[in-house]
């Protein structure tokens, strides 16, 4: 069975390309500036567009009514898919745009549509987020095969590229993802709200598209990132192959430092969280985060915003007649308090520290929730055991007791992972 493959019955070719697999797994990526990242990219942004002004056409179109309310969604609603071809030239349920022809297909839009509706956000605002003409993205960009990740222009939603496996997974995890976010209005959970495959007669593949909500304000600096995740050697200190693959993420970096939430918020904390990591456990998830952002509402002269500037990605016609390949131009770089004014007086959190003096806001929330525990996850766990128990690390140099732990199993993550923000709330 899936659960019960043993790498040691591999032959050696078999070996050969699963390690091929696990490097694939494993790679960081490189980390471009993102002109050289929109050169290296174009397609892929091609089809990232493509996939807003699709979703916003079949929003604002009411393709997904009568909207099915959280009481009412069935089953069948999570296996639906809407496909819809949108031709450059327009027709008479769509403008004519600059995109070239392309095909997008929503998949269980009224699931998604229950969400958004269960989370207060209006089709007219999600409409409005999806500029199709507009993206942010960092400074500098991991562009790592397959991934691409941008924020909406008014940096509420995030959109970001799956791969095939990914969908297919996030797909089948639906029901059980879907069920917990509307009983748990609270989930620190990424939510979220869209789901989409684009293509194009200009691309050799479909690009898989998922719409998110925003762990992070746009109306307030960050001070301080962090990040937490389960130790690949258990609950203690991390190692250095406990790093996530693509190192810092967007300007965040390993959690270190308490949260000072108080006994009643750490309860609650840990019990939502506990939560979360039971519906992870059921969907074979690893791998996920907590992302902190921490806001201090009188900030000491050495604290700045954290997070990394931002790049005005604009996507435009070509010069060739309509249909031809669009024009994508990298248009300036700002500071988040250039883009967006900060609002220093609105107070919205999950937690916070209240007393005299600085208060710490925080901005947390659960992402990275789309990793399987799948095939090759379970590959690394045999390989690594036997490189762990034969003292020999990951690139094959002798290392004793340095040796990669495996990856943990679903349930062994979780553990982990809650041990490891247990011991930072206080």
């Amino acid at each position: 069975g899936r659960h019960g493959l043993d790498a040691g019955m591999m032959d050696q070719e078999s070996q050969l390309d699963v390690r091929k697999a696990l490097a694939e797994l494993q790679d960081p990526g490189e980390v471009l500036r993102t002109q050289e990242h929109v050169e290296r990219r174009t397609m892929e942004l091609e089809l990232l567009f493509a996939a807003m002004l699709g979703a916003r056409l079949q929003v604002t179109r009411g393709d997904e009514a009568p909207t099915p309310q959280p009481s009412t969604l069935k089953s069948e609603h999570l296996f639906e898919a809407s496909e819809w071809p949108i031709p450059s030239s327009g027709s008479s349920e769509t403008p004519a745009h600059h995109l070239g022809d392309f095909c997008i297909t929503s998949y269980a839009p009224k699931a998604f549509r229950a969400l958004r509706t269960h989370f207060g956000i209006s089709e007219r605002a999600y409409s409005s987020s999806l500029a199709p003409d507009v993206l942010l993205m960092e400074e500098h960009v991991n562009a790592k095969a397959g991934e691409l990740f941008a924020f909406t222009t008014d940096y509420r939603l995030v959109v970001r590229t799956l791969s095939r496996a990914q969908a297919e997974l996030f797909i089948s995890r639906l029901g059980p993802y879907t069920a917990h976010l509307l009983e748990h209005k609270f989930s620190l959970l990424q939510r979220c709200f869209g789901l989409y495959r684009v293509s194009s007669k200009h691309s050799a593949e479909p690009l898989f598209v998922a719409v998110m909500g925003n762990v992070f304000p746009a109306d307030r600096p960050l001070h301080e990132c962090h990040d937490a995740f389960a130790p690949r050697s258990g609950a203690g200190s991390p190692t250095g192959h406990d790093r996530h693959a693509g190192g810092e993420r967007g300007g965040c970096t390993r959690l270190s430092r308490s949260l000072h939430i108080g006994e009643y918020k750490r309860e609650m904390l840990l019990e939502q969280v506990a939560h979360d990591c039971r519906i992870l456990e059921r969907m074979d998830v690893i791998g996920y985060a907590l992302v902190v952002g921490i806001h201090f509402t009188a900030p000491p002269p050495d604290k700045a915003e954290v997070r990394r500037p931002l790049c005005v990605v604009r996507c435009g016609p070509g010069e060739g007649p309509r249909g031809s390949r669009p024009h994508l131009a990298v248009e300036r770089t700002a500071v988040l308090h250039q883009l967006f004014r900060h609002n220093e007086a609105v107070a919205s959190s999950k937690v916070s520290r209240s007393g005299a003096g600085t208060q710490e806001v925080y901005f947390m929330g659960i992402v990275d929730i789309m990793t399987e525990y799948g095939l090759r996850k379970q590959l690394e766990h045999h390989l690594n055991g036997e490189q762990a128990s034969e003292g020999v690390a990951g690139d094959g140099s002798a290392s004793g007791n340095s040796a990669m732990a495996p990856m943990p199993d679903p349930i062994s993550y979780s553990r982990r992972f809650q041990a490891y923000l247990s011991e930072h709330l206080d």
